[in-house]
């Protein structure tokens, strides 16, 4: 499958498949992209301002609205913002003969960009910007980045040649002066006073997925026991939305009989892949291909499965729920994938113990050198602790969750997706935030990052009462757990969950017999070399590495250690992958 590449540049920048593409020049700014994207793309040429985009549904209708006015986006980067869920667009003002180039709030869209001098590449395809580069280098910022919050933060890349756009940031250029700034504060606006209600933010989430349906795309809807998913199926029903839907997984696991269970109980048509036997033969085949993607936010833990579903779910409105447990109920650390023990550090610490409990963490990792971290380890803080300014509650928190997990974690889904689905998350809107943290059932001033989720019952009742006022029958059907959301809306009804989380903790997770597709890799992971040039920064800790991986054989490592082993697997891929262009400096 194609990945729908797009570069925007003031020199001519040739790609591997020069023939797969369309251009057009504007006053000497390149705009290159793949032939099969132009359905999906916005091109207006005004008198006054020239229009290249690439944006989700809603706010290609709004940008259409604005055609005889287009030069109004020029002058307002807010204009219908609320309605900009994912994307960019490129300006080019013929007035004085500048450009500006913006994209989504969130930074969900994948945008790159290389500058030197008076030259610059901009592109949402980072394997084809590092293949135009004739040598590049490790960031090691980045790579400490990556073993400590599983992404890169801020606008850091694992190279150092190449940047990634932040969400709500503009590219300015005129008269061969460029700069990039970040223009719009998701905490300003989702923070803003508001005094809606549950039927507002019911009414915002529908809208949200109504307004972004493409016509021509069937529609799918992931299905699990989990709360986000109940949400997003009663509004699909609600608003008569014409969906089937898949689960992915293994055929034992609660989320896949909570599935069963769901669409035997509601009628709707459910399709099972099973993980495990889609990777048996073919995981390294999936896995280069997944990377080819995203190779700047390589975390596959959970999320190769989406190269599988992306395989075998073709041309659909895909209608998700990422993120919403997270903003709703509070980020936890049980498996530290989507937020880590390091996120709740930068947040929630207190600036004099940053460098401590970073450097802990460090040597919890065990496989990172801690000599070296420790030596560069307050120049590494001082560039992230924008997150650590003030104590203003959660509000850290959920701009960390908005601004690197959700743009970097599920960025990568979004990557491995958009060539040929529309991906829909109703939970990620701006208004819908502003609503819900205004709201009673916000996390702004309750515990976050804990394994124990009795404090967050409040906030998990947001999910039965949106539930109650769209399709009721919803509130009883199965989950991936021993209750049904009916319980969360009568406070008698409390001790069923609260007695199924004691009887879990105590018992502890029951495992299946069933295999994880993960330990395909484990036979990689045991011939792990150390010639890449990975090896030759200094950061990696040898001989803890032997160790892990003989922990490993013996069938004794930790799951946070197979994470950690995972990670640098496909560090070590991405450096072979890139070895005649990695220069160590």
């Amino acid at each position: 499958m194609y990945y729908p590449t797009i570069f925007i540049s003031n020199q001519e920048f040739r790609s591997s498949d020069n023939d797969s593409y369309d251009t057009k020049i504007v006053n000497g700014i390149h705009l290159k992209y793949r032939k099969e994207l132009k359905k999906d793309l916005i091109i207006i040429d005004s008198e006054k301002v020239f229009l290249f985009a690439h944006v989700n549904v809603a706010y290609r209708g709004k940008i259409k609205k604005l055609s005889d006015n287009i030069e109004k986006l020029y002058s307002e980067f807010s204009v219908s913002i609320e309605s900009f869920h994912w994307g960019f667009l490129f300006l080019y003002n013929f007035d004085d003969d500048s450009f500006k180039c913006y994209n989504d709030p969130f930074g969900i869209y994948p945008l790159f960009i290389n500058r030197k001098d008076t030259f610059f590449n901009l592109s949402n395809d980072f394997d084809e910007l590092v293949n135009g580069f004739n040598d590049v280098s490790f960031n090691k910022n980045a790579i400490h980045d990556y073993f400590l919050f599983n992404y890169t933060l801020k606008s850091r890349t694992i190279f150092n040649e190449i940047n990634q756009f932040e969400g709500g940031s503009i590219f300015s250029g005129k008269n061969e002066e460029f700069k990039i700034r970040k223009s719009f504060s998701l905490g300003n606006y989702i923070f803003q006073k508001n005094n809606s209600g549950i039927d507002e933010m019911k009414e915002r989430l529908a809208k949200h997925i109504t307004s972004n349906i493409d016509e021509n795309k069937k529609t799918k809807i992931p299905l699990t026991g989990g709360f986000d998913t109940k949400v997003i199926l009663s509004l699909a029903l609600e608003n008569k939305l014409n969906f089937d839907s898949y689960t992915f997984g293994t055929p034992l696991s609660n989320d896949t009989k909570a599935a069963r269970k769901i669409s035997d109980q509601l009628g709707i048509k459910n399709t099972f892949y099973n993980s495990y036997e889609y990777f048996e033969n073919k995981i390294e085949e999936d896995l280069l291909g997944f990377l080819r993607a995203a190779p700047n936010a390589p975390i596959i833990q959970t999320l190769l499965q989406y190269k599988m579903m992306n395989n075998e779910i073709q041309n659909t409105n895909l209608i998700t729920g990422k993120m919403g447990g997270e903003l709703i109920v509070g980020p936890i650390l049980l498996s530290q994938l989507i937020t880590t023990k390091a996120a709740a550090v930068i947040t929630k610490s207190k600036k004099v113990n940053l460098k401590k409990e970073l450097n802990s963490i460090i040597s919890d990792i065990g496989i990172i050198n801690e000599d070296n971290f420790n030596e560069h380890s307050e120049e590494y803080i001082s560039l992230i602790d924008s997150y650590n300014d003030g104590n203003e509650e959660n509000k850290k928190v959920i701009e960390f969750l908005l601004n690197e997990t959700y743009a970097k974690f599920f960025g990568t889904v979004f990557c491995n997706v958009f060539a040929s689905s529309n991906m829909i998350n109703p939970f990620i809107d701006l208004h819908f935030l502003n609503m819900l943290f205004n709201s009673k059932y916000s996390i702004t001033n309750k515990r976050v990052f804990s394994n124990a989720p009795l404090g967050h019952f409040k906030s998990r009742r947001f999910y039965p009462k949106i539930i109650q006022k769209s399709h009721p029958e919803i509130l009883k059907s199965a989950m991936d757990r021993g209750y049904n959301l009916e319980d969360f809306l009568h406070w008698y009804k409390y001790p069923k969950p609260i007695l199924n989380y004691v009887k879990r903790k105590v018992q502890g997770k029951k495992t299946t017999p069933e295999l994880n597709y993960m330990s395909l890799l484990n036979n990689k992971l045991y011939k792990l070399t150390k010639d890449s040039a990975l090896f030759e920064l200094n950061i990696i800790n040898q001989s803890r590495l032997d160790e892990l991986i003989l922990q490993l054989k013996n069938n004794n490592i930790s799951s946070f250690h197979y994470q950690k082993l995972i990670q640098l697997f496909v560090l070590d891929l991405l450096a072979k992958k890139y070895a005649q262009k990695i220069k160590c400096k």
